[in-house]
């Protein structure tokens, strides 16, 4: 007879969790100038729901995956701005040279 029980996966408990979290925070402690994002969270851990246990309870409550994105304030962009902020003074440069030609008419 065949035993149907899933295997578990190798380092996948919440104390191999807490290791790589403690890999990943002394990487960061070693090396800070690093390209590496520093805010790091592991999955496994104690009390930390994986994406997939949390999409589950989106979707036993009703709510929609990306209910929360319609939500949020775009970005701040400052490259945004001073590209509007060019525009406005190229019309604005514009206008003026359109009136100095219309006066000297």
């Amino acid at each position: 007879m065949q035993d149907n029980r899933p295997v578990p996966k190798w380092f996948s408990g919440s104390l191999a969790a807490y290791g790589r979290l403690g890999i990943h925070e002394l990487r960061n402690a070693l090396y800070p100038e690093s390209n590496v994002a520093q805010g790091h969270s592991e999955y496994g851990m104690w009390a930390a729901p994986t994406p997939g246990q949390v999409q589950q309870a989106q979707e036993k409550d009703g709510v929609a995956p990306d209910a929360h994105k319609a939500n949020e304030v775009p970005p701040h962009s400052i490259l945004g701005e001073r590209m509007r902020d060019a525009e406005r003074s190229a019309e604005f440069r514009e206008r003026e040279s359109r009136e100095r030609d219309f006066e000297r008419e």
